[in-house]
């Protein structure tokens, strides 16, 4: 099995081949020239892999010299490994996936179970075990048929860690005792190393903190034995970790020490900055603080070259998050050398609602054509999608999904590429803290939190200055956060003695009445709308609250030129079965909810004809468009000059995806071959530049959170795609409250009031209307992200 080595070293290995190389047989014979370099590559794969990108290049150019399509293909897909070792995700993404496609095509089946392990293990480190977890499997099923690969432990490996980050422990055990018996009868060190290792993560999992310490040392003696420079390397972190949480803070400190040398060594780049984090927070608890500085540097700069490797904004989002470790002990070492606005932002800025920045920042680039292959794979993926309205039974849709995991899985290469055009391509400069304050309204208050244990920061930016703020611990305020989510979802309102309310505790707020909230963690499923104020009121009562990704998308988006003409609204309801709109304010009788993508599932939302239609009669124009029943589809809103609209409302159910973020959807009407599933990823692709996009549906402002990245949820896309503003929920809508607040928003915006005002405006109108009925559950769930300090229509 290619990648598996015997009971040798790496660098006994390699070193013995790159004398073979020297050799007047392997500089006269291209055969054995590569195959010594294809053994070689593999080898330095797990020690440096600068030396593998050396060893796959020359192996693609004597390839290349022998005309072995096999070879060359082969060689691409390693170089694509090494792009990926190397910090170039998606660049590595792309190559590897291009190279599957092509194996499978030739039936190269040893290349097929190797590169569907490598693209699980990706999977795996961007915290997405469960797609891993197919990819193993797929390895292993095409792996069966052929002696040689009926038991490849890289398949089986990287499944126990998908199972044990899947919580599937028994699973994991059963399947590690196995494939760990198989390791050491072919005496396959590293593979010993690894599966100790994940043996030693169960323990940890099950409390067993020195037990999983033992054998995490037992696996550094094998992979030490084998120079496996990786393995070594995470097994240091492990360590390190484990040693810290057992008190013993100078065995981790020196676990942590050795990781980093080890890394920087074989000039890893994912846990390089994760170990520097961590060995810097160590030398910091004991006084050694430029040198913490130091490295803390240094893994800002790998993370920000990892960063720029990522094509995807969804990938992007993940990394941010596997790097929450690196940005706070940024953010800590900073504040231990005092409170200073000016050096904290840009830290802050530089993880902060990055995915969606970055895109805002690559707009106006120009768009390409889609490709042939692009469009037929998302003919094929649409197809299958639309027979998930109609399949019957669990086993029919199981069917269908894998059909379109399979289909995602082909077009994963055009989807890089796709990724790429759309990705920054020139310098990105930090956000200075005198052009946020600039940007500010001059009764505008920006407030930017960062939780951490012991102590929380806000940062608190007008266009007089800057201050920080000490705040409650993030466990605590998480707590509260948690607590006051429970009450709002019972109809009851939210405690004002609690912790909760030193989040608008801040001096000079009374002298501004615009507010925008850039959240941090738990904070994001937070209306701060409903804390209370020193003054003893709600929020509501006195300030107009927006939301931002961070400071810099704000920056970012009051920058885009503004249309001038454009007045005209598009309004889309799209109810699966189109009913009269009930008259009475029977609150909490229909509810957009969210659902798996089955469209027996989706209920009729009686109220969104009516509300898609007062929001055209009530911002009027000759330009308007109204899409409800069967012409609400997907296909009639993609032919649409979507440019041309200011206002564009959709009430229609949500579909959340906190697996996928990129599949969640508003569900449309389907139409030939589309399936009626608006997603997150086909947003992107959409061209607006409209002052406001309403989303009146169900938890379209929450989603999976990616550390200091924020939520990934369906806003994102439409600001990237153009919206100056988007109205979202964090909750379930309900049908006759949500028509009756539109139908108050709308007019307030009618009458030339700003978009955080008029919402503001028109819940404070519904709270006065209906009294006790109007619970914070109803109203409190709708907020606004993005510029809401400006008009959609002049006042009259």
């Amino acid at each position: 099995m290619r990648g598996e080595l015997p009971r040798r070293s790496i660098t006994e290995v390699s070193q013995e081949l790159a004398d073979i190389l020297e050799s007047p047989l392997a500089t006269t014979d291209d055969r054995i020239r590569l195959r010594c370099l294809v053994i070689k590559g593999e080898t330095d794969e797990d020690y440096d892999a600068l030396l593998a990108e050396q060893d796959w290049r020359e192996a693609l150019a004597v390839a290349k010299r022998l005309n072995d399509e096999l070879w060359m293909n082969r060689a691409n897909g390693e170089l694509g490994l090494v792009a990926a070792l190397q910090g170039k995700t998606s660049e590595g993404l792309f190559l590897l996936a291009s190279s599957l496609k092509k194996a499978e095509a030739a039936k190269d089946l040893s290349s097929v179970v190797r590169w569907l392990s490598i693209i699980g293990s990706g999977f795996i480190q961007f915290g997405r075990p469960e797609e891993a977890l197919k990819y193993f499997d797929r390895a292993l099923a095409a792996g069966s048929a052929v002696d040689e690969l009926r038991y490849p432990l890289i398949a089986y490996s990287g499944k126990v860690s998908a199972l044990t980050k899947l919580g599937r422990t028994k699973e994991a055990r059963e399947l590690l005792a196995t494939t760990i018996a198989v390791a050491r009868e072919r005496e396959s060190l590293g593979y010993q190393a690894e599966l100790l290792r994940e043996d030693a993560l169960l323990a940890e999992g099950d409390g067993l903190r020195e037990e999983a310490v033992k054998k995490l040392r037992e696996a550094l003696e094998f992979a030490q034995q084998a120079n496996a420079n990786r393995i070594v390397a995470q097994i240091y972190h492990d360590l390190g970790r484990l040693q810290i949480a057992l008190g013993r803070n100078r065995e981790a400190n020196d676990a942590f020490s050795a990781g980093v040398e080890v890394a920087r060594s074989m000039r890893e780049r994912l846990l390089t900055p994760r170990l520097l984090a961590k060995f810097a927070e160590s030398e910091r608890a004991q006084g050694q603080i430029e040198n913490a500085r130091a490295l803390l540097q240094e893994a800002s700069e790998i993370t920000e070259g990892l960063l720029a490797g990522v094509w995807s904004p969804w990938v992007k989002s993940r990394l941010v998050g596997i790097m929450d470790e690196v940005f706070l002990a940024r953010v800590r070492a900073e504040v231990s050398m005092g409170l200073n606005p000016e050096r904290l932002l840009p830290i802050i800025e530089q993880a902060r609602g990055r995915a969606v920045t970055d895109l805002l920042m690559g707009r106006g680039q120009g768009e390409k054509a889609k490709t042939m292959p692009a469009k037929e794979g998302e003919r094929r993926i649409s197809t299958l999608q639309s027979r998930l309205w109609s399949a019957k039974g669990p086993a029919a849709r199981q069917k269908l999904l894998d059909q379109i995991f399979q289909a995602e899985s082909d077009m994963m290469a055009v989807s890089v590429q796709a990724d790429r055009d759309r990705q920054f391509q020139g310098k990105r400069n930090p956000l200075r803290l005198a052009e946020l304050r600039q940007s500010l309204r001059p009764d505008e208050m920006l407030l930017e939190y960062v939780l951490d244990d012991p102590t929380s920061l806000l940062l608190v930016v007008t266009r007089e200055r800057a201050v920080i703020q000490k705040l409650p611990s993030r466990t605590l305020l998480k707590k509260s956060v948690d607590d006051a989510w429970k009450a709002i979802q019972a109809g009851q309102e939210v405690a004002g003695s609690t912790p909760l309310a030193e989040l608008v505790r801040i001096p000079g707020m009374e002298s501004k009445s615009l507010l925008v909230v850039v959240p941090d963690g738990d904070l994001n499923r937070l209306p701060f709308e409903l804390l209370t104020t020193t003054a003893g009121s709600k929020l509501l009562q006195s300030h107009a609250v927006s939301y931002s990704p961070s400071a810099t998308a704000l920056y970012l988006i009051r920058r885009q030129t503004q249309p001038v003409l454009a007045k005209a609204v598009l309004a889309i309801a799209a109810s699966p079965e189109s009913q009269t709109a009930s008259t009475k304010s029977e609150f909490g009788k229909v509810g957009r909810g969210i659902y798996d993508v089955d469209g027996a599932s989706l209920p009729s939302l009686p109220a969104a004809r009516a509300e898609a239609k007062l929001t055209v009669d009530t911002l009027a124009d000759a330009g308007n468009r109204l899409l409800v029943g069967g012409d609400a589809t997907e296909s009639a809103i993609k032919a649409l000059p979507l440019r041309d609209f200011a206002v564009a409302h959709f009430a229609a159910h949500g579909l959340l995806s906190s697996s996928f973020p990129e599949r969640s959807a508003l569900a449309l009407r389907p139409e030939g071959m589309d399936d009626g599933f608006l997603q997150a990823r086909e947003v992107l692709g959409l061209r607006m530049r409209a002052k406001l996009v309403t989303l009146s549906a169900c938890n379209t402002g929450s989603g999976k959170l990616f550390g200091q990245d924020g939520v990934s949820s369906l806003v994102r896309p439409f600001l990237a795609s153009g919206a100056r503003a988007v109205v979202a929920n964090l909750w379930t809508a309900d049908d006759t409250f949500s028509l009756a607040l539109m139908k108050e928003f709308y007019q307030e915006l009618s009458r030339g009031k700003t978009k955080a005002v008029a919402l503001q405006q028109a819940k404070l109108t519904m709270i006065r209307q209906y009294g006790k009925t109007a619970t914070p559950k109803l109203w409190s769930g709708f907020i606004l992200f993005g510029e809401g300090s400006e008009p959609v229509r002049a006042s009259k």
